[in-house]
């Protein structure tokens, strides 16, 4: 009977799988797995699982301090697009200092695009809207005129006499020439919050949204076309774009 019982332990043991080699394919097997799920969830080289990767603002970057630079960020990005219109002030010095005396004449509205833009702000904000979208301008097209209402993209006068209206509305004095000239500066800025908010959703990181927002307020590009006086789409155009990409990750 021995010899029976050993030759059906031997085939049992045949039979049975080798349970150290199976749990070792299964260890060379999972760090693959685990590897092809992580990249799911890796956005722009930042893992989305890993903690070490995703920034705890509270610990990293105080709030205070965090708003404070993107405030010092905007107002690079107004100021650097002012030069345009300093260089056309009457300028003087006083006291040690730099004293820009402000002269509403000398202010001007750049090439032909702005200065047609600024003369339908003007109609706009002068008339209302009904009139503006029945308009027919003689002066442009000559000799043939323009309906102006249905062959423009009126976003941008709208938007200038938008902030006219509500200016005006606070008491703030301000004419339409001037809310033309300083809306490209003013969206500027705006656009450094958006590109904050939009880098900061997808990094995860605020820190990467305030060199987001830095970088976007000096790119020569962008300065040339939203500097104070280039009344044109661009300046508003840009702002929307990366609003617009902002709002539809966020949802």
């Amino acid at each position: 009977m021995a010899p029976k019982s050993k030759s059906k332990r031997a085939t049992a043991a045949a039979e049975e799988p080798d349970s150290s080699h199976t749990a070792s394919e299964q260890q060379q097997h999972a760090p693959s797995m685990e590897k092809q799920a992580d990249s799911d969830r890796v956005v722009f080289g930042v893992d989305l699982d890993d903690p070490r990767d995703v920034e705890d603002d509270a610990h990293v970057l105080a709030p205070i301090a965090k708003y404070a630079i993107l405030g010092m960020i905007c107002l690079m990005s107004f100021a650097i697009r002012l030069f345009a219109v300093v260089r056309y002030e009457s300028v003087r010095l006083g006291l040690g200092k730099l004293v820009i005396v402000l002269n509403a004449d000398s202010r001007v509205i750049h090439e032909f695009d702005p200065y047609f833009n600024y003369r339908t702000t003007k109609y706009l904000a002068s008339e209302g809207f009904l009139e503006f979208l029945d308009w027919f301008d003689d002066r442009a097209w000559y000799p043939l005129g323009r309906i102006i209402g249905g062959t423009i993209y009126p976003g941008l006068m709208y938007t200038a006499a938008l902030v006219y209206w509500v200016l005006n509305l606070l008491n703030i004095s301000i004419n339409v020439r001037n809310t033309c000239v300083f809306l490209a500066p003013l969206f500027a800025a705006n656009t450094a919050v958006a590109s904050y908010l939009l880098t900061k959703e997808v990094t995860k990181r605020s820190s990467a949204g305030l060199m987001a927002a830095a970088f976007a307020g000096i790119v020569p590009s962008y300065i040339s076309r939203s500097v104070g006086g280039s009344y044109d789409n661009e300046g508003v155009a840009i702002f929307a774009l990366i609003f617009v990409f902002y709002l539809w990750i966020k949802a």
